[in-house]
Parts: C-alpha cells; structure tokens; sequence
C-alpha cells in the first residue's frame, strides 16, 4: 500500500474516533502511546497479524477512542522501535510501513503491516519448562481484543487463503420519517434509510452477499445508543465496468435472497427502523450498514453522517447524507 493510501486510511480512522463513531474494523489497533518494544507487543502484533489472515492491519499511535482525543506522539526513529520488537520474531516479522500524520497541530504515526508473509512465530514470553523441554515458540492468534495461542482450527484458517474484503463506498443516501408513522399517536415512530452504494471485488473470486445476513443501524452522533433496522431489502444492481477493464462488471441478482458479484457496480439498499420520537430532533444522525459475504468470517462496515434538512409534505423529518 502507498504512503498516501496509509494517510488516508489513518485520516478516515481520525475522523470517525473524533465523531464518536465506533472503529469496527478488525484490521485497526488504536494506542494513546508507543508500546513498548518488549515480548509481549511483538506476541501481539503477531497475534494480530496472523489472525488478519494476509489482510494488512494498521496500528495508530496517538489517538484515545474512548476520550474521542488526538493526544498525538512525538515523532520518534521508528526504525529503532521495531528492530527491538523484530528480535522477538522466529525468523520473519510483518513487513512494517510506517507514515506520520498530521492531525491539528499533532501527529499520529500509522504503521502499516504486511501480513501477506504468514504465519508469524514469536520467541514464546511464557517459556516454562515441560517435561525437560523448554517450550521457546509460539503462534498467536488475537480473537477480539484478546491474543491467545493458536488452536488447530485457527491454524487451519491461517494456512488457508482468505477472500479480501471488498472496496465499499457510501455514494449517495437518505434518513426519512412518513407523516403517517406520526399519526399513531405513540413515542416511536418509523424511520426509513434509503443508501445507494459502489462495491468492487478484490480479487478474482465472485463474492456472493447473503441478503438475510446482511444487517444496519442508526443512531445519533450524541449518543452510543442505536436502533436495529429491520425489514432491509436490496434492489437490482446497476452494471458497472472498472475503469480500463470492459467487460468486467457485476453480476445479476441470481435470486430475490442473494447477490453473486463478478467486478463492480452500483447497490440500492432500503429498510426501516422504529425508533424514539426524540430522534427526530437530532441534527446529525449516522446510519451503518453491514453486508455479510459468503466465506469471509467477519461483517464489513460502513457509515455515513446525515444532516437534517427540514421537511416535506408527505414526510415529517428528512436527512440527507453529508459526504
């Protein structure tokens, strides 16, 4: 990945930490400081590593998600730092690119892991002597927020090619409450979420999307409360060709409960929530969606900000989306 493409990435970590968005993104550690160079940080980023599965994984440094802070760090030889963690590897380490950001006055410095290189062994910081031999290595595996030996199943997966995670961007959207929904006189009313999406395949495989594993919520940006959507649909796909590849292009729909993806396209998305009333008096509300594809463990997020725009005659609130 280029320095720009890690800057980037970084930025949007930034941005939503400062939002009050949650960071759902398996990939992304966040620290308020430097780790020390020590056994047990290179046991975790080897966890982490190989539990990524050959994805990248990013760790920001200078950045408190609970306190919604950039504390920022001092701009150190990083070089140094990761050749004392390095020496904790048996053999090769998560090729490292670091990048630092300016943020406010302050700087957070990214690093960039390359994971592709799996599986990651380190020099085991609990050696302890069984049966006359010294256990000395060992594989991490990080469920969550916990790194933990691997087991055989997640040995299994390590050694195993993983799917990458599709490219997904928020193009256009809409929040909106029907006039009817406030004639029931109750302290809830109905919201709908309309969310028109670009998604784009990594590799070669077709990816298929589940439609009933797919799920979204909304929110305010004042509060960590939030409300599931339910009866979610998705409609037909626009064809799209990648730039420079024609031919190329998504799929049809191939029944009314799934999607087979071949390249590149277009997905219109509605469903609805019901939700307090008080949420209509939010300026800013945020809505994620999270689409479930076929063979690929974990749910990929995204989110979008919404501005209230006033109202109209058959709809009681509006929000659009704020790019």
């Amino acid at each position: 990945m280029r320095q720009d493409d890690i800057e980037n990435w970084a930025l949007d970590i930034i941005e939503r930490v400062l939002n009050g968005q949650l960071v759902e993104d398996s990939r992304v550690e966040l620290k308020s400081e430097w780790p020390k160079a020590s056994k047990m940080t290179a046991r975790k980023l080897a966890g982490h590593a190989n539990a990524a599965r050959g994805e990248p994984i990013l760790w920001l440094i200078g950045l408190k998600e609970r306190g919604r802070e950039v504390c920022g760090v001092e701009v150190t030889e990083v070089s140094d730092w990761f050749n004392s963690v390095e020496a904790n590897f048996d053999g090769l380490a998560p090729a490292l690119t670091p990048v630092h950001v300016p943020y406010d006055g302050k700087t957070v410095t990214a690093l960039h892991f390359d994971t592709d290189r799996r599986p990651f062994v380190v020099k085991n910081p609990f050696s302890t002597q069984e049966k006359g031999n010294v256990v000395t290595l060992e594989v991490p595996w990080r469920d969550a927020n916990r790194t933990h030996s691997a087991k055989r199943d997640e040995l299994i997966k390590l050694l195993n090619p993983v799917k990458k995670l599709p490219t997904l961007k928020l193009l256009s959207g809409g929040l909106n409450v029907p006039q009817s929904s406030m004639r029931s006189g109750g302290d809830h009313v109905w919201m709908n979420l309309n969310l028109e999406i670009y998604i784009e395949a990594r590799d070669a495989e077709i990816l298929t999307i589940p439609f009933h594993e797919c799920s979204a919520m909304i929110k305010s940006c004042d509060s960590l409360d939030s409300y599931d959507c339910k009866h979610g649909r998705f409609l037909h796909p626009t064809s799209c060709e990648k730039p420079g590849e024609r031919g190329q292009h998504m799929s049809h729909w191939r029944s009314s409960g799934f999607a087979r993806i071949d390249g590149a396209g277009f997905i219109e998305t509605m469903t609805c929530c019901f939700v307090p009333k008080e949420l209509m008096e939010d300026q800013e509300l945020e809505a994620t969606l999270k689409v479930r594809l076929a063979g690929i463990d974990e749910l990929v997020p995204i989110t979008g900000r919404f501005v209230h725009k006033g109202h109209k005659k058959d709809l009681a609130a509006i929000w659009e989306f704020q790019a």
